[in-house]
């Protein structure tokens, strides 16, 4: 076995999470987990891993149907590569923002010390590194 493929191994047994908590929206109050080496797409499409629901936001309004319509059905997808790296991929036309920024392609190395805000069509998601000790 590659050395690189037992760490791996190793560091899933210590269960590092990365964690998707819904701020707002038809995100709100959703929460998605992953585990070291797994990846995830994110949008409209109820075939993706994390999909807002209009039912889900309490809200039935024009503006949050328009908001759902500016997201793509595959609108990001975020990989939880390693434990200093996640990488963040828009694939939408509309954009997606971590912090606050526009990015096509971003690696994250920094979120065991701060969690970061990614924004779908105005949704926001918080993304957050948790090491929970071995059960």
């Amino acid at each position: 076995m590659s050395d690189s493929r037992a760490e791996l191994e190793r560091l899933s047994a210590s269960f590092p999470l990365l964690i998707l908590r819904g701020l707002d929206g038809g995100f709100r109050g959703m929460e998605k987990r992953l585990r070291l080496g797994e990846s995830m797409v994110m949008g409209r499409s109820r075939q993706c891993g994390f999909a807002p629901s209009i039912e889900r936001s309490g809200i039935s309004c024009e503006s949050e149907v328009q908001r759902l319509r500016r997201m793509s059905r595959e609108h990001t997808r975020i990989s939880f590569c390693n434990l200093r790296h996640v990488e963040i991929e828009d694939l939408s036309r509309n954009g997606t923002l971590v912090n606050g920024q526009r990015v096509q392609r971003l690696v994250i190395d920094d979120l065991q010390e701060k969690p970061a805000t990614l924004e779908l069509a105005g949704f926001r998601i918080l993304v957050q590194l948790l090491l929970v000790a071995e059960l």
